[in-house]
């Protein structure tokens, strides 16, 4: 057996990780404290994967510290931000540390990872390097939400992007805790995992807590809609009002009350004014969208955890709002959604987080119990994807237009009678959903 002093990698990685996230080290950094983490991450990877077959590399965590560490090399060191996550009333947060660095540093560092990719058009390697630069940006979408708001918006969010919040300016940020965390967490389990690497001291004295058991989800904070923060080199601000700051480079922005639809006949995208339709039309055009863009692969899902054979889902946040849609897929074909279900983050009821239901079946399947699936093997994907997250119990909100038996009918198989009735022409159902 080798003398437990050999490997002096992963001493090095662990004593890096704690002088970077353990509060008590706070004292003991410095300018190079992130770089040297980051470093050490590079060459764990490197030796890990030479030494004993063991794969860190492809996670999305070490990819998004990978982009960061490349850059660095190249610019110099950029010093983190440590602070502890101010939260606001109604919010959930997984973590209480942020790990800030300026976004326009991240924005800066995937720019130069997608310009040294970039082959042009004529050259032989084009194809090859495209295919590698988004099977990346893909990977790091599966732990970071925004990865394609970054990228339509690379050049203004490279260009140091500047908000007004609230009359105040601040200058948007980055948090790297959760990969940091995570990518920690994995490293330590793999660890354990290889005779050579666990009868080492640091790897014994690990708290208990360093097992991805604990990992941190893509999505780790929880709010109503009227307390959504937004991440600056300060932390979290909670504003009232969001401004784009004199001078600062425009970017793309989302009209939460207008819902792009392929048109069947045309195949143009069209606009819908979604305050002039009624929740069943709502629903439909959300269904027709989805699923075109599903057939046509212009969205990623992930199979549902637990109905994975019927259940597909897709996850996004419209102007900062958490939004779950779930798509049933036709057995025989397993390439077209047949029913789907949005729960989507509205204001809270009873002092619980509320999700509004939209459901919908394609037409030529309707009448079946399809809608009703749906809902029901959704709500077991959605309580299991809140487990560890905080929360107890959650409610639902299912508005039917009274005209509307078929749906009406279906709220009542998860809530016998209306709670409250929103107007003349709606009903308002709510059920409760507690999380195993």
């Amino acid at each position: 057996m080798r003398n437990v002093e050999n490997h002096t990698f992963i001493d090095r990685f662990f004593h890096s990780q704690f002088e970077l996230v353990e509060l008590n080290n706070v004292q003991e950094r410095d300018a190079n404290t992130l770089y040297t983490f980051l470093n050490n991450l590079h060459t764990t990877g490197d030796r890990l994967k030479e030494g004993f077959s063991c794969d860190i590399k492809s996670y999305p965590e070490f990819k998004i510290l990978r982009l960061i560490r490349n850059y660095f090399h190249h610019v110099g060191d950029v010093k983190e931000i440590r602070l502890l996550v101010l939260v606001g009333e109604n919010v959930l947060v997984s973590h209480n540390e942020h790990l800030l660095i300026p976004l326009e540093v991240f924005a800066k560092s995937v720019k130069s990872f997608i310009d040294n990719n970039t082959f042009p058009e004529h050259h032989k390697l084009y194809k090859k390097k495209k295919a590698f630069i988004d099977k990346e940006m893909d990977s790091i979408s599966e732990m970071w939400d925004y990865t394609k708001d970054l990228l339509a918006n690379l050049d203004a969010f490279s260009n140091k992007p500047i908000l007004k919040l609230d009359g105040v300016d601040y200058e948007l940020g980055f948090d790297m805790y959760k990969f940091v965390y995570n990518i920690t967490n994995i490293i330590a389990d793999k660890c354990r995992g290889i005779d050579e690497l666990k009868i080492k001291n640091v790897i014994i004295d690990l708290d208990k807590n360093y097992t991805t058991k604990y990992n941190i989800e893509k999505r780790d904070m929880w709010c109503l809609s009227d307390c959504v923060p937004v991440t600056t080199t300060k932390g979290f601000v909670f504003p009232k009002t969001i401004e784009l700051s004199e001078g600062a480079t425009k970017m793309d922005k989302f009209d939460p009350t207008h819902l792009p639809i392929v048109d069947q006949k045309t195949g143009n995208v069209v606009e819908i004014d979604a305050t002039k339709m009624n929740n069943s039309e709502l629903a439909y055009s959300a269904f027709m969208q989805f699923k075109d863009a599903y057939k046509k692969k212009r969205i990623d899902v992930e199979k549902g955890r637990i109905h994975k054979d019927s259940i597909i889902v897709f996850a996004d946040s419209p102007a900062g709002h958490c939004r779950l849609t779930y798509g049933l897929i036709n057995r025989k074909s397993k390439k077209n959604i047949i029913a789907s279900v949005a729960f989507a983050q509205t204001d809270s009821y009873n002092g619980l987080h509320c999700f509004d239901v939209s459901y919908c079946t394609e037409v030529k399947f309707r009448g079946k119990g399809y809608a009703t699936q749906v809902i029901r093997k959704s709500i077991d994907e959605m309580k299991k994807g809140f487990t560890n997250t905080g929360l107890n119990e959650v409610y639902l909100e299912m508005k039917v237009d009274r005209t509307n038996i078929a749906s009406t009918r279906v709220a009542k198989k998860f809530a016998n009678t209306p709670v409250s009735e929103n107007s003349k022409s709606v009903l308002v159902y709510y059920v409760l959903v507690k999380i195993d």
